[in-house]
């Protein structure tokens, strides 16, 4: 059996009824082993499924985001693609005409992003971990802390499984926080920095 038949898995190689034991990937847990069947992921659709909703596969165990980490290729795919992200230099421009534009390190937002986001972070601690949220939780969430003037003091960033979105019949977006403490709090549009991932709706 070649290698990518063992990764991506095949109705031949992974029987419903007795799984290959070389299909089996143990993940660590306070309560044991698992083990995960990779038969049971076949398609990107069904790794965002089990990533997002911690559904059980053919093993009968939930695969969640914080099980899934724990698996060292996923782990590694995150830390490079997060790490890319954060090594990246953010300039700010203003579009001067069609064909001129010029950099405004003297904006607010540019110290911000470049200087200190939040009075505990630098900044590719900051893009590490937002572009980290977005890999895994399809979203990433910072509050936008703004000072005297409506300038820009901090980005404080929001765990994305805390946070809710919706629509509003304006198209407006409403941004809808739960804290620890079960405290919910409505923030508009303006007030979070929402760096996307992929979405249909």
């Amino acid at each position: 059996m070649g290698l990518f038949s063992r990764l991506l898995g095949s109705a031949a190689a992974v029987p419903d009824a007795a799984p290959d034991p070389q299909w089996r990937m143990p993940l660590a847990s306070s309560g044991g082993e698992r083990t995960f069947y990779v038969g049971d992921v076949s398609s990107a659709a069904d790794l965002a499924d089990a990533l997002r909703t911690g559904n059980a596969g053919r093993a009968g165990q939930a695969v969640t985001i914080d099980t899934a980490l724990q698996v060292a290729t996923v782990m590694a795919c995150v830390r490079i693609r997060s790490g890319a992200v954060a090594n990246m230099p953010l300039g700010i421009k203003e579009r001067v005409d069609e064909r001129t534009r010029r950099n405004r390190t003297d904006l607010p937002v540019w110290k911000v992003l470049n200087r200190r986001p939040n009075r505990w972070q630098r900044p590719a601690e900051f893009k590490r971990m937002l572009e980290a949220h977005v890999q895994l939780r399809g979203n990433g969430y910072a509050k936008k802390v703004f000072g005297v003037g409506g300038r820009l003091l901090a980005l404080i960033p929001l765990h994305p499984d805390r946070v809710k979105v919706d629509q509003l019949a304006d198209m407006s977006l409403a941004y809808t926080f739960t804290a620890k403490s079960g405290r919910t709090t409505v923030f508009p549009q303006e007030e979070i920095f929402h760096l996307r991932g992929l979405s249909l709706d």
